[in-house]
């Protein structure tokens, strides 16, 4: 199979993945505990969201996860990590939101800036 691009950009796509990957690391200083497809699933898509969501909808964000019970599990993780915060839902005081606090938003946002540089570094590399 004749490949479109060269090994050479090949490379460079895994430099830029490892240093996402490193800069994904400092949303938590550092703490390994975060580094997983889970959090990662779960936080981009609140972000992406930008509102309080039902615990329901938070869980299916974490799609690499099939069991609702192990969703749950890391999606308390967060929530002790303070990663997100839970509330009660003013429409339905039976049910809980969860939301991004305002700090892990901060995090998130310097995140996604450094990535965008990178990859703006990267894709001129990729032209050479």
């Amino acid at each position: 199979m004749k490949h479109k691009f060269t090994p050479q950009q090949h490379r460079e796509y895994i430099i830029l993945s490892r240093k996402t990957g490193m800069d994904w690391l400092e949303v938590f200083s550092g703490n390994t505990d975060f580094y997983s497809t889970y959090f990662w699933e779960l936080l981009t898509e609140m972000w992406f969201h930008d509102k309080p969501v039902m615990v329901s909808d938070a869980l299916r964000y974490m799609k690499s996860i099939k069991s609702p019970f192990t969703a749950r599990k890391y999606l308390q993780k967060a929530i002790d990590g303070k990663l997100v915060v839970e509330r009660k839902n003013p429409s339905d005081e039976r049910s809980i939101l969860v939301e991004l606090p305002p700090e892990m938003r901060k995090k998130l946002d310097a995140f996604f800036d450094k990535s965008i540089e990178k990859l703006l570094d990267s894709a001129e590399n990729l032209k050479k």
